[in-house]
């Protein structure tokens, strides 16, 4: 048992309800992207059994936009969500000994139930996707946390072969990074050539609180551009790129399934090195957050 929540014993709940459990597994790509991938969410399928209907009340959160931000440029988790087939073949796939490992192995119709609420949680990320080691992006595409496809589309790393025989390609990965960079500022990255200031303070992975004419700024920790007085909101000192909130993730899909508003993905970078500072997850309409608010002299 966790502080929290039951996760019930699935012999026990088949004793209990009229329903068979297909599989309860972790789901790959849910955890939000980062230079330390946030925890992978939990998935769970099952049919009605025993009886001739069933009926399901659901109540939850996180269904048009991830309630799990991220850190420091680190990506918000995945969206919740339920996945419903009528009709299908999984009883045809029992009688010829197959066991589905998830829903899109099953034939059927689909079925879009306009959700509202959802409560099941995933873990946000915390820095930028493109500073995770490649060799721990080989190792979550091993254990199937995340998907070849965000390996190479969101952490920017190239992978050849497959299970044991999987490895780094290194010189395409630091080219596919070097193109993100490149793709982020819409130029080649140009890290400041100042001179670095002291640094009074770490404030964050990116930002550093720095002493500059007898004033407070802050500064990217990387390159150490000046990226304003510490006073002010150092995201309107950063290159903004504002995306459609599904380049996060490969699971989320579209808001506007349930709410009315456009959903953006804004992502604050240095305008020098292309270091992704931070992000927001943020109606079209909504000024830009002050999320740090220094007191300095």
């Amino acid at each position: 048992r966790s502080p929290i929540c039951r996760i019930g014993n699935v012999e026990h709940n088949e004793q209990s309800f009229p329903l068979l459990i297909i599989h309860r597994k972790e789901n790959t790509d849910s955890g939000g992207a980062g230079k330390y991938r946030g925890g992978n969410s939990a998935s769970v399928a099952f049919i009605p059994h025993g009886t001739t209907h069933i009926t399901q009340d659901t109540e939850s959160s996180g269904a048009a936009i991830p309630t799990a931000p991220g850190l420091a440029g680190g990506y918000p988790a995945n969206t919740n969500y339920y996945l419903f087939k009528r009709n299908t073949d999984v009883l045809q796939q029992f009688a010829r000994r197959r066991m589905p490992a998830d829903i899109s192995e099953v034939q059927g119709e689909d079925v879009l139930l306009q959700l509202r609420e959802l409560d099941i949680h995933q873990g946000a990320g915390y820095g930028d996707p493109l500073e995770r080691d490649p060799e721990a992006v080989r190792k979550d595409v091993y254990l199937e946390d995340i998907s070849l496809r965000a390996a190479r589309e969101i952490f920017c790393v190239a992978l050849v072969g497959e299970g044991e025989d999987l490895r780094v390609d290194a010189a395409t990965t630091a080219a596919l990074r070097h193109a993100a960079l490149v793709e982020r500022l819409g130029q080649e990255p140009r890290p400041y050539a100042g001179p670095r200031l002291r640094v009074v303070r770490s404030i964050t992975e990116y930002l550093d609180l720095v002493e500059r004419d007898g004033a407070h700024w802050l500064t990217c920790s990387r390159c150490g551009q000046p990226l304003g007085p510490a006073r002010e909101n150092y995201k309107l000192h950063c290159y903004r790129i504002d995306r459609p909130i599904q380049a996060a993730s490969t699971l989320i899909g579209d808001p506007q399934r349930f709410i009315d508003d456009a959903v953006q993905f804004r992502q604050f970078c240095c305008p020098g090195c292309g270091r992704l500072i931070e992000n927001e997850v943020c109606r079209a309409q909504d000024p830009v957050l002050h999320d740090i608010e220094l007191k300095v002299g």
